[in-house]
């Protein structure tokens, strides 16, 4: 088992992830500090993209790759886990206020683009609050479910020098809902 950060991502950003124009994923939570450690050992760490349920419906059309529709006749992505990612850093996006106006958020046009957001979208979702822009690097499409993805159910043992040296199990937690924005799970390896 290894650990990783699984994210719920509407279908029209999956969409964008998948097809390669999205590789900024903002989030109102900065990494956790497992992860932070890895980036700061120069390692990887692995991300995964839930599909979350309802419109419009996410397929993979055998001749037009992945695309959007709105009846669900096909075989939908949705609720499934449908990209792998690795997350190759954190920036904290800071809010700005001014008397009498909505916060503007100190962002250059380059990485609102690479976000897929426009400025009204990115304040309505942050609120004056700082926000995180987590980036995704070497994106490929998987076909997973929920259920291979497990809570904390056991640690990885290392040595004097931080060295995975095994699994120490300590229960298995099956993940069976989505995570409200994202969250640590393990994977098999």
């Amino acid at each position: 088992m290894k650990q990783a950060l699984l994210y719920s991502i509407a279908p029209q950003r999956i969409l964008n992830i998948l097809n390669g124009n999205k590789t900024i994923e903002v989030r109102k939570r900065d990494l956790p500090q497992w992860a932070k450690d890895k980036l700061a050992r120069g390692e990887i760490v692995e991300g995964y993209g839930y599909c979350t349920k309802g419109k419009p419906y996410l397929i993979n059309h055998p001749y037009h790759s992945y695309m959007l529709i709105d009846d669900n006749s096909f075989d939908i992505l949705n609720g499934r886990v449908v990209v792998k990612f690795e997350v190759s850093g954190v920036t904290k996006i800071k809010a700005s206020w001014y008397p009498s106006i909505k916060p503007i958020y100190e962002i250059t046009a380059d990485t609102l683009w690479l976000m897929k957001l426009t400025n009204e979208q990115l304040n309505d979702y942050g609120n004056g609050k700082d926000l995180y822009a987590h980036h995704l690097t070497n994106i490929q499409p998987v076909n997973m479910e929920l259920g291979e993805f497990f809570n904390d159910c056991g640690r990885i043992d290392t040595d004097e020098n931080g060295i995975e040296i095994g699994w120490h199990d300590i229960g298995i937690g099956q993940l069976t809902k989505a995570p409200q924005s994202f969250q640590s799970a393990w994977v098999k390896a």
